[in-house]
């Protein structure tokens, strides 16, 4: 064999390890992840780059879009968590300076499982897709442990008491109204306050929402599976306020109200789109609360109505560069997120801008 054939064996096989390499690399685990579940744009663009899995009867299989990764089992749609021991504990540092700053009377953190920490997948499928998630629960306890004079409100046994229930959409990464009352209820029970019940309120049912993972994949089994958005009128009983404040300088005012918001603009529906500042001033008799969080604080937030005359809500995931969000002085601020963002990097990275 002369020296240029062993050349040209040479570059071949080292491109094919390359191109094998890049092929293992796509479903193995990131320092972080990267898939954020905070997005409330439900534009119905994919990209033609889009590469959708054969559509079975019992579909399950990975669809690379423009906006991440998404996983398709049976009937709904899930994200690959991949946290770190690391990034679990950088969020713990950072809102601890925040808290420091503040110096509220009371600071509580409630971080949100995601469902694919309770939906049960054979380990010879998770084995066959390359779905492999780290445990939510142990990085939320890695977080609690390292947080201070913060109370940590754990919420993924009682979410896993009621994990037969509607507590998640199959279409969208968010949680239901129901699965955010259960939380709402676990908040109150560290607040000392005595929740609503559920049953006060008119319960209104928006049908057909198609969510993130359909607006990603155009999944035909997603289609047929659409969700059911279940929205609660807090606002009828306990009416507030809403100032909205954009770009560092915008500032406009706007009222909220389920009946008036269609279906295919989805979650939208609980307080509107995903806003850097919201404000609400309510009726009701209590002090401030500061709200530091993701997406999942939209279907929770409209349940605290009864108990503060004033909610401020901060969104770092609508952060730019540049902006300043100062905080404000508040009788008790709480940190809630998604544990998909508890655990990634970039939402820290907007977090730790307002410490």
């Amino acid at each position: 064999m002369n020296r240029k054939t062993v050349l040209i064996i040479s570059s071949a096989s080292i491109a094919i390890a390359v191109l094998l390499f890049s092929l293992f690399s796509l479903f193995t685990k990131s320092e972080d992840n990267e898939i954020s579940s905070e997005s409330s744009d439900y534009s119905t663009e994919v990209s033609e780059t889009s590469t959708p899995i054969q559509e079975t009867a019992s579909v399950h299989g990975w669809v690379i879009n423009r906006m991440g990764y998404t996983y398709l089992y049976k009937d709904r749609g899930l994200q690959q968590f991949n946290g770190t021991t690391r990034t679990a504990l950088r969020y713990a540092d950072i809102i601890n300076k925040i808290t420091k700053k503040i110096q509220a009377e009371n600071s509580y953190s409630i971080i949100v499982p995601t469902q694919a920490e309770f939906t049960y997948i054979p380990s010879a499928l998770r084995k066959e897709d390359n779905f492999f998630c780290t445990s939510q629960s142990e990085a939320i306890f890695t977080t609690a442990t390292a947080t201070e004079n913060i109370k940590d409100i754990d919420i993924t046994d009682l979410i896993n008491a009621h994990s037969d229930e509607y507590l998640y959409f199959r279409t969208d990464p968010n949680w239901t109204a129901l699965g955010a009352y259960y939380g709402y209820t676990a908040f109150c029970k560290a607040a000392n306050l005595n929740p609503i019940p559920l049953e006060s309120y008119e319960r209104i049912e928006l049908k057909n929402f198609l969510g993130w993972f359909y607006t990603a994949t155009e999944s035909k089994m997603l289609l047929d599976n659409s969700d059911t958005i279940v929205y609660y009128r807090t606002e009828a009983e306990y009416p507030c306020y809403i100032t909205v404040e954009d770009d560092g300088h915008k500032t406009y005012t706007l009222k909220y109200y389920g009946t008036d918001i269609s279906a295919e603009k989805g979650y939208d529906v609980f307080i509107g789109s995903e806003k850097p500042l919201c404000r609400f001033e309510t009726r009701s008799k209590g002090g401030s609360l500061l709200i530091i969080g993701d997406s999942s604080v939209h279907a929770f937030l409209p349940f605290l109505m009864p108990h503060y005359s004033e909610i401020l809500f901060y969104n770092p995931s609508c952060f730019s560069n540049g902006d300043d969000y100062r905080l404000p002085e508040a009788d008790a601020v709480l940190f809630m997120s998604y544990a998909t963002n508890a655990n990634n990097s970039a939402y820290c990275d907007k977090l730790e801008g307002i410490s």
